[in-house]
């Protein structure tokens, strides 16, 4: 067999696979228009919890998207009371979850950054990516108040005799 034939193969067979990884990517990328700035930005379809798990988002500030998400704290209270990190959090989203344009921490001829967005902007993307745990909060919120686990063994049956 000809070594040349062979290679010719296998190039192009690598050129099929990056193809296909490349559609396979796109397929994973959503646009989401910014309210406010009405910019389309193609973004991948993560979730802040993806984000934590890669290490991307530090564990301290998932306690507070916890609460924001389950309302126990106001978007004005976590401003007001962890500002910096809110908003180095929602820049941390931006740089993970926009695929197109192109992204990087300072803006150049080459790339936007999260610098070039307001609050707003970044605030609506923040919750697209954790649009999972908004999805969830009315169901938590239906009652008016948390699930507490049901009672198990003694205390069940007293009440009911």
């Amino acid at each position: 067999m000809n070594g040349n034939g062979f290679d010719k193969r296998i190039n192009q067979s690598q050129t099929d696979i990056r193809k296909m990884l490349a559609e396979w990517r796109s397929n994973n990328y959503q646009e989401v228009e910014l309210p406010l700035s009405k910019r389309v930005l193609q973004v991948r379809d993560i979730g802040v919890i993806d984000l934590a798990i890669d290490g991307k988002i530090p564990n301290t500030m998932m306690d507070l998207v916890q609460q924001l998400s389950e309302n126990k704290i106001t978007e004005t209270q976590l401003m007001k009371e962890h500002g910096t990190e809110f908003g180095n959090l929602l820049n941390m989203v931006f740089l993970c979850a926009v695929v197109f344009p192109p992204v990087a921490e300072e803006p150049d001829d080459d790339h936007i950054s999260p610098k070039d967005f307001v609050y707003g902007d970044k605030m609506a993307l923040f919750n697209w990516v954790n649009r999972e745990a908004n999805i969830v909060r009315p169901f938590r919120q239906a009652n008016g108040k948390s699930a507490e686990p049901a009672p198990g063994g003694k205390e069940l049956r007293e009440e009911t005799q």
